[in-house]
């Protein structure tokens, strides 16, 4: 990405979380609160309507919530298997997401329910 000329990439700092390889920790939820991005695309160890999306590390909850809050609009991206399973930290709600892109494994009424929290579902 970082050699298209219309796009900036821009990296992070902070502790790798050596499971997700995730950076987490002061560095970036500082760095997120001075910034402003347009779509932020993020996964989830877990999602729920109950619970809207949750991971197992404190420290990767407040990652992905300053991104989400940074973000003018935010994309989940995970498969069927993390719907309906909740973790121990929420990062955000269901309406905080505009669109969840998963696989075709989830039944019409599981999309239904999430759907009228607010994100639109997208089949990839």
């Amino acid at each position: 990405m970082a050699q298209h000329p219309n796009l900036s990439l821009y990296l992070l700092g902070g502790r790798v979380r050596g499971r997700t390889l995730a950076a987490v920790g002061s560095w970036v939820t500082s760095a997120l609160s001075s910034v402003f991005v347009d779509v932020a695309f993020m996964g989830t160890n877990g999602l729920s309507v109950e619970h809207g999306l949750t991971t197992p590390d404190q420290s990767e909850a407040a990652a992905k919530r300053s991104m989400i809050k940074a973000a003018r609009r935010s994309v989940v991206l995970t498969d069927h298997t993390k719907i309906g399973v909740d973790h121990f930290s929420r990062f955000a709600d269901l309406s905080d997401i505009a669109a969840l892109i998963t696989d075709n494994g989830l039944d019409p009424e599981t999309v239904a329910e999430i759907e009228a929290q607010g994100p639109e579902v997208v089949f990839a």
